[in-house]
This record gives C-alpha cells, sequence and structure tokens, in this order.
C-alpha cells in the first residue's frame, strides 16, 4: 500500500481494530481496498494518491465485500475516499458523478453513502447522483480513459 500524507487505514483502524488492507485472492480485492466497520455499518476507503480508476473499482469492489460479510441488518455501505487538501475540483466532480451513476444504479442492494475524508480526520458526507453529461465531461472522462490505456502494468491480476 502507498504510504500518503494521510493514511487511511490508520484513519479506520482507529475506528476499528480488525480494519483490513490485505489483499483477498478470493474476492479479487486489491490492497488498496480498506475494508472495516463504521457507524455499525460495512465501509471501505482509498488513499488520496489512488487514481480515479482505483475510486471507480472501489465501488465495485465494496459491494462485492459487502454481500460477502453483511448481516441482515445491513442496508448501507460507507465508501470513504481519500482527499488531500488541494484537490482538484473538477476531476473530484467528476469521480463522484461516476461514483453517483454506479450508486445510484443499484437495485437490489445497500445504500452507498460517500464520503470525503481529509488529513483533518472529520469524513465530509458527499451525497451523489447521477452524473449529468456535457462535451467537456465526455473529453474529461475520454482523457483519464486514454491516461489509463497508456499507463505501464505494474502487477498481474493473481499478485
Amino acid at each position: 500500500m502507498t504510504v500518503a500524507a494521510f493514511d487511511v487505514l490508520d484513519w479506520a483502524r482507529a475506528h476499528d481494530p480488525g480494519a483490513d488492507a490485505r489483499r483477498d485472492r478470493r474476492l479479487s480485492l486489491s490492497s488498496r481496498l480498506v475494508r472495516f466497520r463504521w457507524h455499525g455499518a460495512p465501509a471501505v476507503a482509498v488513499q488520496a494518491d489512488v487514481t480515479p480508476k482505483v475510486r471507480l473499482d472501489a465501488v465495485v469492489d465494496a459491494l462485492a465485500w459487502y454481500f460477502d460479510v453483511a448481516t441482515p441488518t445491513d442496508d448501507t455501505l460507507h465508501l470513504l475516499l481519500g482527499a488531500e487538501d488541494g484537490a482538484d475540483p473538477a476531476a473530484l466532480s467528476d469521480q463522484l458523478g461516476a461514483i453517483g451513476t454506479l450508486a445510484t444504479s443499484i437495485v437490489d442492494g445497500p445504500q452507498i453513502r460517500v464520503w470525503l475524508l481529509g488529513p483533518d480526520s472529520e469524513p465530509q458526507h458527499r451525497p451523489v447522483t447521477a452524473a449529468t453529461f456535457d462535451s467537456s465531461v465526455v473529453a474529461r472522462w475520454a482523457e483519464w480513459l486514454i491516461a489509463e490505456a497508456r499507463r505501464p502494468v505494474t502487477a498481474t491480476a493473481w499478485e
């Protein structure tokens, strides 16, 4: 796990000593996804310095983990996104729009509550809605996809 100025794993462990960021081969979960319980419900978090793709993947990975560990009374899944001071508001808005598109499309599953977790350690709830698209959003998302496609592969699926 990459060490950032603010470590979400340390924050999660302060709230749940059982917080785990180990790779989960059975569920194909990355070590970038911190899993724990928070406010009485399953929660996942990712560092501030992850790529937009990792943030979006975290939604699907979090759902896989949720359905594996949820109790009959669990109806919420918390998604905490590390956010450093000075983060690009347009990029963050686009990421929250994409996450909102995924989260609001869930028909039979938990309510996903999204939080920004900054260096001050106080999570800020960010209600999300499905993204609205205009040409500038499409252009930025296309740029991200092209950048991700050009990024060198540094690991394999079984690592």
